[in-house]
């Protein structure tokens, strides 16, 4: 049995030159308001609309051409003869996303402390639009040792109608405050309230969830910083709406799954020095993050659950 992944030369390239693409275009439009009600206080309004292109053919090796307990050369990754399968994907997928962001941030003081802190609210909605892509290459297979990515491939990539996939609506509030004790001690705390609403026109599911973070520094010397922070996450069901496999489902399609959301829990202990008059910044860090309520699926029935 394979146990480990077999030595090949790093510098292969098991796509297809003159065949093989990626384009990714971005168009960003963004309005900003500010004022000013004193020195000490700022109110912001950020308004985003943005549009986005991720269209591509690209080429999949795999080595999935042999079928269980064939012995052949081809079908051996230790033999020199061995082969793969490369096959293609490609996809057109487009995305609009509308975001306004209203900020109040400042600075105020209780007793000693110094506070800084932002409050802010937060409505987006994005669009997901796709096209069928057909007349891609034909799989093939290949060398594993030695592939030829110069091979001539016949294709004539055809496009299917524009669709929409689904939606994706965000309203969040937060708050964020760090504290100055002293010129050594400080103390930094955040909350936000997410809800999220997940639509592919067939099904849709709305979660709201808290997350929050706590961290707290100390400064040994002007230069110096050592810091302890936890924090937590959630991540909703369809948060990706076909974007990606795994658990949320297969990439082709905008899986919405009946499920709350994953939610992980994460420490990082770590600091930072800046040196040599401040043109060198050393930085180290321990961290530890765990997952709770994990999606995965089932390998016998295909069922998503959380576990």
């Amino acid at each position: 049995n394979l146990v480990r992944p077999v030595k090949v030369d790093r510098d292969n390239f098991y796509g297809r030159y003159n065949t093989d693409f990626r384009e990714n275009v971005m168009k960003t439009a963004t309005a900003i308001v500010e004022h000013d009600f004193t020195s000490d206080l700022t109110l912001r309004n950020t308004l985003r609309h943005s549009k986005s292109l991720n269209h591509y053919l690209m080429a999949r090796p795999s080595f999935d051409n042999c079928k269980a307990g064939d012995t052949t050369d081809a079908c051996n990754p230790y033999h020199p003869d061995a082969q793969f399968t490369r096959a293609g994907r490609a996809r057109w997928r487009e995305s609009k996303s509308l975001i306004n962001q209203t900020d109040l941030f400042g600075n105020f003081n209780t007793g000693s402390i110094k506070h800084n802190f932002i409050a802010g609210l937060e409505f987006s909605k994005e669009e997901i639009y796709s096209k069928s892509v057909g007349g891609l290459p034909g799989s093939s297979v290949d060398s594993l040792y030695h592939p030829n990515p110069n091979s001539s491939y016949a294709y004539n990539l055809t496009y299917g109608p524009k669709t929409a996939d689904g939606e994706i609506k965000t309203n969040s509030l937060y708050f964020f405050d760090t504290m100055e004790f002293n010129d050594q001690w400080s103390f930094n705390a955040g909350l936000r309230r997410e809800s999220f609403k997940v639509d592919n026109y067939k099904l849709s599911r709305k979660d709201s969830f808290w997350n929050y973070q706590l961290g707290l520094v100390y400064k040994p010397a002007a230069n110096g910083s050592i810091y302890l922070s936890y924090g937590t996450s959630s991540n909703p069901s369809g948060e990706n709406l076909g974007q990606g496999g795994g658990a949320d489902g297969s990439a082709a399609s905008a899986t919405v799954r009946d499920l709350a959301p994953e939610k992980s829990r994460s420490w990082e202990l770590g600091t930072k020095w800046d040196v040599m008059s401040e043109r060198l910044s050393l930085t180290a860090a321990l961290f530890e993050t765990k997952k709770t309520d994990a999606r995965s699926t089932d390998p016998v029935t295909g069922d998503v659950t959380l576990s």
